[in-house]
């Protein structure tokens, strides 16, 4: 096993996990002058490190190959591709307190948790290399294989050693000083895509465009049956593919209409083309399963369906697909993805102070490394804690480092519903966006926007909603079976009642009656075939509501 003592893990590393952000935060916490060397430069990389560089005189040498090209741009280019995810209201503050700082002749990047510290001084430049040094004034130089992204200091596995002895230090500076000194200023050309970025578009704009813009999906997916993507949804599915990739799971929360299912099954797909899972398990109100069937067989992937009212209950003699349900939740692993369609039906995750049985099944399964995708247009109705009951059941984000250097995990979740948007793992895409984006006028000025290649679909100025109250002739026989006591539940206490006494023996069962009574607001059909099978022996014991 490998191991390392304290002292000297604040010294080197070679591994991930922030291992390389553990050393480097160590090094640069007390330095006035901070030098870095690096081939790519990303706001994650930033806000990693920010409290390490607040109030400091940053240098940044940016590399890239020796292939032709404008260098610059090819570096403000990558710099803002990057904008696409994270936090974006701290990004969209950071770049305008990076804008104004340019403008004034400095790149000031805001990066102070305290506003009555002095503000980082950042001077980033480009020359060709492939270097990846940190260097804390003349006392020490991290030589090291991280580059200044998120990936590179956190998530990938990096090796890198702080150097401390004098010579080799002054060395190091030495020649970044000389490089620098040729280097080609990027501050003019970021400055002319921070005016653009900031101004063209309100920060929600900024966000969607991130999304249906920024993000391709692969060239070389294979889609099976399915129908063709649609412009907008080609990004959506990159984006849900890439949180799959970081974090073993995504939501996708998308207005009704703009096609949740067909981008979930192109994710299902090339997750399959590309060997990462083998099998799909979906999970979705009753009435969908076929859908799902149907959808799943397109795509070409083996699955299996099931109806949250399964997935909810723990009666093995009367319902035998639990037992199925239980059995696939064993299986799975990480070639499995789960798809939770409406997952808001998860949304209460108690039951008193107990974990709801539902919930407890996907989390296990989930921590087996299984994949996992919720979907739903309406992901909370009363309060934030329903989007956060369906934001626990993804993979646990990292957390901070403990005292002993080890990763702390914790669930996802959200202090309030407009901040779903800017959870990494969640991709929201609204309507409106779409057609401000997407949708074409029309000769008489209608939005449409085009769904399977040649499909238009026009979205309304105005929707106009009204309530239609209708009798139902069969209210009062629904009256007299819940009044009658039929519905109960019998209660073997070996008590004998008298056959004249006028006694309701056994137990009220609310959820039957809630099911029964949607039967009835369904259709007469459906009444007719209900009652049916309540005639016959034992017929209430053979009852299903999928």
């Amino acid at each position: 096993m490998l191991s390392d003592s304290i002292d000297k893990k604040y010294l080197r590393y070679f591994g991930r996990n922030d291992a390389a952000l553990r050393v480097i935060t160590h090094a640069l916490t007390d330095a006035r002058i901070v030098r870095i060397a690096t081939a790519y430069f990303e706001p994650s990389g930033y806000q990693c490190l920010k409290e390490a560089l607040a109030g400091k005189e940053v240098r940044l040498l940016l590399g890239r190959s020796e292939r032709g090209g404008d260098k610059v741009k090819e570096v403000v280019e990558e710099f803002f591709d990057a904008l696409a995810g994270g936090s974006f209201e701290e990004k969209t503050a950071a770049m305008k307190d990076l804008r104004a700082a340019i403008k004034n002749g400095l790149f000031l990047v805001g990066v102070s948790i305290d506003a009555d510290e002095p503000a980082t001084t950042l001077d980033p430049r480009y020359i060709y290399h492939h270097a990846k040094l940190y260097m804390a004034d003349t006392s020490k130089a991290i030589v090291t294989s991280s580059n200044f992204s998120a990936q590179g200091l956190r998530y990938s596995r990096e090796a890198g050693i702080t150097v401390t002895d004098p010579g080799d230090v002054n060395y190091f500076v030495e020649r970044f000083d000389q490089y620098f000194e040729k280097a080609e200023p990027v501050a003019e050309e970021l400055l002319a895509r921070l005016e653009e970025w900031l101004e063209i578009y309100t920060p929600y704009d900024i966000y969607i465009r991130s999304l249906l813009e920024l993000y391709g999906l692969p060239d070389e997916e294979e889609p099976g049956e399915l129908p063709v993507l649609a412009g907008y949804q080609r990004p959506i599915v990159s984006r849900v593919l890439g949180n799959m990739e970081e974090y073993g799971g995504s939501m996708l929360v998308a207005s009704t209409g703009l096609g949740k299912t067909i981008m979930a099954a192109h994710v299902v797909a090339y997750l399959h083309m590309q060997r990462k899972i083998d099998k799909a398990i979906v999970l979705c109100p009753a009435g969908l399963k076929r859908m799902w069937r149907r959808t799943m067989r397109a795509a070409h992937v083996s699955s299996v369906e099931y109806s949250y009212y399964i997935l909810s209950l723990d009666d093995v003699n009367r319902y035998k697909d639990i037992d199925d349900l239980d059995r696939e939740l064993r299986r799975a692993g990480h070639n499995t993805i789960i798809i939770l369609d409406e997952s808001h039906h998860l949304r209460n995750s108690l039951e008193g102070n107990k974990l709801r049985l539902r919930h407890q099944r996907v989390m296990e399964a989930v921590r087996k490394e299984t994949k996992i995708l919720l979907m739903t247009a309406t992901p909370y109705s009363r309060s934030v804690e329903d989007i956060n009951s369906q934001l626990m059941l993804l993979p646990n984000k990292k957390a901070d480092i403990d005292l002993f250097g080890g990763i702390r995990y914790e669930p996802w979740g959200i202090d309030d519903p407009s901040g779903l948007s800017e959870v990494p793992c969640s991709v929201v895409l609204t309507a409106p966006s779409v057609v401000k984006h997407f949708s074409t006028k029309d000769e008489r000025g209608e939005h449409y926007v085009v769904f399977g290649g040649d499909e238009k679909r026009y979205f309304p100025r105005k929707i106009h909603m009204r309530n239609i109250v209708y009798e139902n002739p069969f209210d009062e026989v629904l009256i007299d079976l819940l009044r009658s006591g039929l519905l109960y539940t019998k209660n073997d206490t070996g008590e004998i009642v008298s056959l004249l006494d006028e006694v309701l023996i056994g137990r009220r069962d609310a959820l039957l009656e809630a099911r029964v009574v949607h039967q009835f607001c369904s259709s007469i059909k459906q009444i007719d075939s209900l009652l049916g099978k309540m005639e016959q022996p034992e017929g209430f014991d053979r009852l299903r509501f999928e």
